[in-house]
């Protein structure tokens, strides 16, 4: 069998889903790192239905579906005159996909240290699911041990579009501090430019020691970046790869980071471990995969990558 390989980017969107601005909308050209707006909205509805502390999932049962679409119509407006780009998710219909396209997104935002805010509309996922997502997020963030870690995902957050009048979600950063400006700086400065080459010749090599029975029937998988967004965006594309794989072809992924030379490398190595293993228990029922994080410390040295090898369960 040829295991193949390629270089993830830090923008890399997956083959089964294509983000582009709603035409409806939005007119311009996508920069989701362009100026910030300085609009403020002064009516209460407006406010109580864009407040992310209030993302709990209205019933809007008694609501005719024209009604329900009319006020998400008006939402949507509101949002495209705030400055807020809208993106339309083409193939996002799955958890996997909502994942994918959400981490995608956020691994461009979190290119800038200004706050930031994007609306994905989402057709064809139910505003449970993505309640569901907001919520397991919003719970992720009560960590502090894990928030001190993963600097770069404390400033995100995620709610509904009029608590669920319609299927949207909005991704949101606020301004980075000043410190964690230094972080992120050096974190970038401590991530090593791609040598794929030689990260898959020494991946391979680890494989081949420690789980010689995977030898010849996984892929290999590098990312390019260290911050969080696109370690998660990096871990949903690979889920749907297996997921539109044939299992007797490929048994699993090996996902590779770059080599980090921080002290606090190994905490935030744990750190991402329990964030992934928290998203691949709450989607268990849906997508069986068996997951071992690896860290050069578990094999002398040898070994330089860190990451995840994601099984078939």
């Amino acid at each position: 069998m040829i295991i193949w390989s390629f270089a993830l980017s830090a923008i890399w969107l997956f083959q089964l889903v294509e983000i582009e601005i709603v035409k409806a909308f939005s007119q311009g050209p996508l920069n989701l790192v362009g100026c910030r707006t300085s609009h403020v909205y002064n009516s209460a509805a407006r406010s109580r239905l864009f407040n992310a502390a209030t993302s709990q999932l209205e019933d809007f049962s008694d609501w005719t579906e024209e009604r329900k679409a009319g006020l998400f119509q008006f939402l949507l407006r509101d949002l495209e005159v705030e400055g807020v780009p809208l993106l339309g998710c083409d193939g996002v219909a799955a958890n996997k996909t909502l994942q994918g396209a959400t981490w995608t997104v956020a691994g461009q935002l979190s290119e800038s240290d200004f706050e930031r805010k994007v609306c994905l509309i989402l057709e064809d996922i139910p505003v449970k699911d993505i309640n569901v997502f907001v919520e397991m997020f919003s719970k992720i963030k009560e960590d502090e041990g894990l928030m001190d870690s993963l600097h770069d995902l404390r400033r995100f957050s995620l709610s509904l579009v009029g608590n669920g009048i319609g299927p949207a979600l909005i991704v949101e950063t606020q301004n980075r501090t000043d410190t964690e400006i230094e972080q992120y700086d050096a974190m970038k400065k401590a991530t090593p430019e791609p040598n794929e080459p030689e990260w898959k010749a020494a991946t391979e090599s680890f494989i081949k020691r420690s789980f010689p029975e995977l030898e010849d029937s996984v892929a290999y998988r590098f990312l390019g970046s260290s911050d969080v967004c696109d370690v998660l965006s990096g871990y949903w594309n690979c889920i749907c790869e297996l997921e539109a794989s044939d299992e007797t072809e490929t048994s699993g992924i090996v996902l590779s980071c770059p080599p980090s030379f921080e002290q606090d490398t190994l905490a935030r190595l744990e750190a991402v471990s329990k964030l992934i293993d928290t998203m691949n228990s709450a989607y268990e029922s849906q997508y069986k995969y068996d997951l071992v994080h690896f860290h050069p410390s578990q094999d002398s040295g040898k070994h330089p990558l860190p990451g995840v090898i994601i099984k078939r369960g």
